[in-house]
């Protein structure tokens, strides 16, 4: 028997809302490409799978589970179980939780494996399957039938079978034929497990839940054997355990009290049980000594999954914040240990199957044996044939007579069928006399030859074979005919089988085609919809180059005109007319140059082109924000975006888009330096319109993609929760009509009855009307006796008894009659009742198919919002993809837009140098936003390193306890050996006395008389049985320290764990002093720079203005730094308030949907006690009806 090792899979959980928002640290990380895992510094653990934060449910499943199911169909035993800590994520894991409001990616292992069991039955047509379901909870050490409520907790037990496999008695095991089913009955079971809520989750599962599938196989084609016999079908029975075991709680951190705390109790003593278990199994030192499975309820039921003959995965579900730092590495050491375990699965084939197979064996014993003794006779009678030819021409005889016997019977049986035809026929038919006379002789004839039959066969027991040789014949026929038909029906069943494989092949390379002919022709909509967006845009973008390109000639003229009146030598200084030697001239520009004459030239005021530079790409850049925004946002990890780096992110980016627009003027004004700088000021208020325009452009997108998804979530969590309404409601519809059928069933049942019962009233009344007329005859003729004087007394007294006894009856008679009478008028009435039942269920029916339309109609138009919100998606994933084309067609403009930058800054150095000035403003406006940013990142450094250096404290104070709770019980070590030391001194002590003391008596007896000899011997006998009790006394504490076994056996595991602990915690506090030594850098290197930054700052508000307005703006840095840290607070607190909203509405949801789930499920079970009812009703009717017929007839 080969044995394997249990799997283990570790899954790290994402961090969660809360901890995102109070900015947790990940402690546990995967190493790429390999099934490690690294948790703190330096530990790490290996394991068979490792999945990190973003792995799905459908990876998990695939890569864990998958092999199991495939196993639990070739017959092996199977379990998964999730072991972790509370809130780590195992219910979410197992697919324990409310399914129906889950959508298809988030469904966990127990749907996934259901669906595939049920498709692989599907895929075995040659195989009967028989599934069963059975689903148990373990509170407070008490075993609960989740399917079978009713049921007491006593009356489950945990037993084993003849094949030491552990069972449960008195359990519910539900037979299911389809998925519904099994996601109903799972379904029902979840909402009647315990769960809670707790400062860690706020759906904690409060017991250990083991849901069972039960598969039984029986394989229906039977193989012929060389010997021509059969081989009988082959039974194997399997089971599949999917355990979700509660999460380990610490007080401190769950806040649990009263009935929640006792809970917490007896979860963790059973999962403390387990871990013994696991450590005992684990450790190859302890193989041989006693694995405590009693300890607990769910260590005896995992007993075949743990070292039995199961094959087992175990999954650990691990919290990757750094608070839950020791209990994430215990688990990780069980899960370490786990692996192990050795298991020896096997296939089970059921106990009647190995008593078959015994027998099959034994038939075949003897019929080789028979086989043997046959050939054996046949020798004998070969060579006997051989030694005599009258044996041989006997034999001949014998098979001539046989055959004439069987052409004999067959004559006889053609003659009776004849026989009964010419009877029927006499009957029937009009025959002239001379027909009627050769038939009649025909008929004697036949008479005659069965007398003489008779009489020869009367002594031989001729009689017998006559009646059987017909009989015979017929089975024999009858045989071979049954032959020839198995046949044909098996070789029709063959070719079926064949005709529906190709058709499904068919089907299935029908519906294949199919779908790609879709996907074909959508992705040549697409390209079509691609090439003409990008036609467009195309064409966009050489109007964008035109248009450009002639601000770019308009430009080069101002800047050329500028300078020739600056720098020219007079009022009557001509343009020239050739560009000026600034910046190379484009020879393919040249036909967009327009000089212009004296007379044409003017001021104009031109105002900032619609498709400038600057401002496109500062649309670019905000859109690939928002793209990458909008990627975060669908990231599993749930990020929070605080509103100052994205404040911040926005203001500089504004400063920069400023700064670019300020560089560059539109304005063509020479006459004053001071108009100038107005108008670019206007020009920079303008652009800053133009681009807080577009960031509440971009806002606003941001806003409608994040409500378009979240719509989308809740219409997929609507069209899952309504198909299952829908796949509910129309199982209750076909039962309520199944039952409305038994209604009229039995109404019409009742109603037969009713005329039969009538027709007995009837009678009834006829005979107490009778009886009645009797009763009164008898009274009067009884008074007439009375009257009348008879001599003979006793004659009188026989009369009178007589008549009384007639009268007694007759009364009996009377009210039996009326009780049948009242009784055919409640069989008369139930009909009646019937029909009212019946009326109702037709409406409640008509009421669910209500519904059910309701529920289409809903499906319809969720599925249209559906497809309106995914055109909305992809449209704005269009429009992102289409900015992303148009960046990278831009980039061909880069190198113009810095010709355009170079044109602009030659044109203000030659111009003014007042800008420069603005431009310096901008930039201590930015240096000063930064040293504000600077300050709240500090503050925030240090209330994170408060948080650090308390939970260190905590820690600290923790180990200390469990130091000193480990040096008292190495005291009490300690002190036991010193006073066994000093026990063993006194007892060898006390062994030397009593040795010299028998030495002593032995002189005595030596030298004394008989009657002190009877004395001292007496004496003797106690000192040596004193002498031995010393003996083995010190015998034993020799062996109490020569092993060092000085504690008891719980001591000394109370001593094992607090090392343990002691050792996760001083690995937790060595985590906490290198990430707080990290933080103390970096506040030191922050601190020196924040120094001076506060000197620069001062020594640069000091230049600038004088010592009021450097105060004032001192003060307003400490504002603005308090308003923002306030604000971050705020903010932090409306998130964790929005996610407990959140969580409230999906806890009330899944309540609500519970709740109609579980009105079906009573509705069902009510609908098929009904039923039961009925047919029970029915039987009776039949009852009734057999004897009343009877009665009827009679």
């Amino acid at each position: 028997m080969e044995e394997i090792p249990v799997k283990v899979a570790v899954r790290i959980r994402p961090l969660l809302c809360k901890e995102a928002l109070h900015n947790h640290q990940v402690c546990v990380r995967v190493i790429p490409n390999s099934q490690q895992v690294i948790i703190g510094r330096d530990r790490v653990f290996t394991f068979d799978f490792v999945f990190g934060k973003n792995s799905t449910q459908d990876e998990v499943y695939n890569t864990c589970i998958k092999p199991l199911v495939l196993s639990l169909i070739e017959g092996y035993n199977a379990t998964v179980f999730a072991y972790g800590q509370t809130g780590s994520g195992k219910t979410y894991t197992i697919g324990g939780g409310h399914i129906a409001s889950v959508v298809e990616g988030q469904k966990g292992i127990i749907p996934r494996a259901i669906q595939e069991i049920f498709q692989s039955i599907s895929e075995h047509p040659s195989i009967d399957f028989n599934v069963k379901v059975s689903y148990i909870e373990v509170y407070k050490e008490d075993l609960r039938d989740l399917l079978e409520l009713e049921t007491s907790m006593k009356d489950l037990h945990i037993r084993e079978d003849e094949k030491g496999n552990t069972v449960i008695v008195g359990a519910k095991e539900c037979h299911v034929e389809s998925a519904g089913e099994v996601m109903s009955l799972l379904e029902m079971g979840n909402a009647a497990r315990h769960t809670g809520t707790t400062q860690m989750n706020e759906h904690s599962s409060r017991s250990h839940a083991i849901f069972t599938i039960s598969i039984c196989q029986v394989h229906k084609n039977m193989e012929a054997a060389e010997d021509g016999s059969w081989y009988s079908p082959r039974h194997i029975v399997s089971k599949f355990h999917f355990v979700d075991l509660a999460g380990s709680e610490r007080v401190t951190k769950t806040g649990n009290t009263g009935e929640r705390f006792k809970e917490s109790i007896q979860i963790n003593s059973g999962l403390l049980a387990l871990g013994n278990v696991i450590s005992a199994l684990g450790d190859p030192r302890r193989k041989s000594s006693h694995i405590p499975y009693r300890d607990a309820k769910i260590t005896r039921l995992l007993k075949d999954s743990l070292g039995g003959s199961a094959k087992t995965v175990m999954i650990t579900c691990v919290s990757p914040s750094s608070s839950n730092f020791d209990e994430s590495l215990n688990s990780l050491k069980y899960a370490n240990r786990a692996r192990n375990i050795r298991n020896k699965p096997t296939v089970n084939f059921s106990p009647e199957s190995d008593r078959i197979d015994e027998m099959e064996f034994e038939i075949k014993l003897l019929r080789e044996a028979l086989q043997s003794q046959q050939a054996g006779v046949s020798q004998t009678t070969q060579i006997n044939r051989e030694g005599s030819p009258d044996t041989n021409r006997i034999h001949s005889l014998e098979e001539q007579v046989a055959q004439l016997q069987g052409e004999c019977l067959g004559y006889q049986c053609c003659v009776e069928e004849a026989f009964t035809f010419l009877v029927d026929l006499k009957d029937t038919v009009r025959l002239n006399e001379k027909q009627q006379h050769k038939l009649q002789e025909w008929f004697n004839m036949i008479q005659e030859v069965r007398k003489a039959v008779l009489t020869s066969f009367r002594g031989i027991g001729g009689t017998a074979s006559l009646e059987e040789g017909p009989q015979h014949v017929t089975v024999l026929q009858l045989k071979r005919e049954l032959k020839k038909c198995q046949c044909v029906l098996a070789a029709d069943e063959v070719v079926f089988n064949q005709k529906e494989l190709e058709v499904k092949e068919l089907k299935n390379q029908v519906q294949t085609m199919v779908q790609e002919n879709k996907g074909h022709a959508v992705s040549l909509k697409e390209a079509q919809k691609v090439n003409r967006l990008q036609n467009e845009k195309i064409i966009e973008q050489q109007l964008l180059v035109d248009q450009l390109s002639e601000e770019l000639t308009k430009l080069n003229l101002s800047v050329t005109s500028s300078a020739k009146e600056n720098c020219g030598d007079g009022p009557d200084a001509r343009i020239p007319e050739r560009r000026p030697y600034t910046v190379p001239f484009d020879t393919h520009l040249g036909h967009y140059i327009y000089i212009p004459s004296r007379q044409d030239s003017r001021k104009v005021h031109t105002s900032p082109p619609m498709y400038s530079l600057d401002r496109i790409f500062a649309g670019f850049r905000t859109r690939s924000q928002m793209l990458l925004g909008h990627i975060e946002e669908q990231d599993e990890v749930l990020h929070c975006q605080f509103s100052d780096n994205s404040d911040d992110e926005e203001s500089e980016g504004q400063e920069k888009s400023g700064t670019r627009c300020r560089s560059r003027s539109w304005i063509q004004k020479p006459d004053s330096v001071c108009s100038l700088v107005e108008l670019s000021d206007t020009q920079d208020e303008t652009q800053k319109s133009d681009s807080e325009n577009e960031d509440l452009k971009i806002d606003c997108l941001q806003e409608s993609q994040e409500l378009n998804l979240q719509k989308l979530k809740n219409s997929e969590r609507i069209l899952t929760e309504a198909k299952q309404k829908m796949r509910e409601l129309t199982i209750n519809i076909k039962m309520k009509e199944d039952l409305i059928k038994e209604l009229i069933k039995t109404g019409n049942d009742a109603k037969s009855v009713s005329k039969q019962y009538s027709l007995k009233v009837t009678k009834l009344e006829h005979d107490a009307e009778q009886a009645k007329v009797e009763l009164i005859e008898t009274q009067k003729q009884l008074q007439e006796l009375e009257n009348k004087d008879l001599s003979d007394v006793a004659m009188k007294v026989k009369l009178q008894k007589e008549f009384r006894k007639k009268m007694d009856a007759a009364k009996l008679r009377v009210q039996v009659l009326q009780k049948k009478q009242q009784d055919s008028k409640k069989l008369a009435s139930l009909s009646i009742q019937n029909e009212k039942r019946a009326n109702e269920l037709e409406q409640s029916v008509d009421h669910m198919k209500y519904q059910k339309i309701e529920l289409q109609r809903k499906l319809r138009e969720e599925n249209e919002k559906r497809k309106q919100l995914d055109a909305v998606i992809k449209r704005d994933q269009q429009k992102i993809k289409e900015i992303q084309l148009k960046t990278r067609q831009e980039e061909g403009l880069k190198l113009k837009a810095e010709d355009l930058d170079a044109c602009n800054l030659k044109r203000r150095k030659c111009s003014f140098g007042s800008i420069d000035h603005l431009q310096k403003l901008d930039e201590q406006k930015k240096w000063l936003d930064e040293e504000v940013e600077k300050v709240l990142n500090q503050r925030q450094e240090l209330e994170e390193l408060e948080a650090d250096l308390k939970k260190r404290e905590a820690i600290v104070s923790k180990k200390e306890a469990l130091l000193q709770e480990k040096s008292h019980l190495e005291n009490k070590k300690l002190r036991s050996s010193q006073a066994l030391n000093t026990d063993s001194l006194k007892i060898s002590t006390r062994l030397n006395l009593l040795e010299q003391e028998l030495s002593e008596k032995n002189v005595q007896l030596q030298t004394s008389t008989a009657e002190e000899k009877t004395k001292i011997s007496e004496q003797v006998e106690v000192l040596q049985k004193e002498k031995d009790q010393l003996q083995k006394r010190r015998h034993s504490v020799d062996e109490k320290l020569k092993n060092g076994r000085v504690l008891s056996p719980e001591e000394e595991h109370v001593l094992f764990q607090l090392e343990e602990g002691i050792e996760a915690l001083e690995a937790a506090i060595e985590y906490k002093n290198e990430s707080i030594q990290n933080r103390q850098k970096s506040l030191r290197a922050s601190f020196h720079n924040l120094s001076r930054g506060e000197a620069n700052v001062l020594e640069k508000l000091a230049c600038l203005s004088p010592v009021e307005i450097r105060a004032i703006l001192f003060r307003y840095f400490n504002k603005v730094v308090n308003l923002r840290e306030a604000e971050r607070k705020q903010q932090l607190h409306n998130e964790e308030m929005k996610m407990k909203v959140l969580e409230r509405d999906n806890m009330v949801r899944e309540l609500e949907s519970a709740l109609d789930h579980l009105k079906l499920q009573c509705d069902r079970r009510l609908t098929l006690q009904q039923k039961e009812h009925e047919q029970k009703m029915q039987l009776l009717l039949h009852h009734f009806k057999g004897p009343t017929i009877g009665c009827l007839q009679a």
